[in-house]
């Protein structure tokens, strides 16, 4: 699980401080594990989040090459 979070214009917040504001406030199994920082969300043209595209970034960031559902070459 991971959280994407926008930081406002002037705020200081860390990975530590999203972790120690959710500690109480939802369940274990809720809290994000790993904490990313964008400038902004990437947006459908209707106005929804593409969740995919988050995805791919935390994939590149965090350095996972390959896919749950990948076919197998055949021989």
């Amino acid at each position: 699980m991971g959280a994407f979070i926008v930081r406002r214009d002037g705020a200081d917040i860390t990975e530590a401080d999203v972790v120690d504001f959710t500690r109480s406030r939802i369940a274990p199994y809720k809290k994000p594990k790993h904490v990313f920082f964008v400038d902004s969300y990437p947006m459908t043209a209707s106005g929804k989040i593409q969740k995919y595209k988050l995805r791919e970034m935390a994939c590149v960031q965090l350095g996972i090459t390959g896919t749950v559902f990948a076919k197998e070459e055949e021989e």
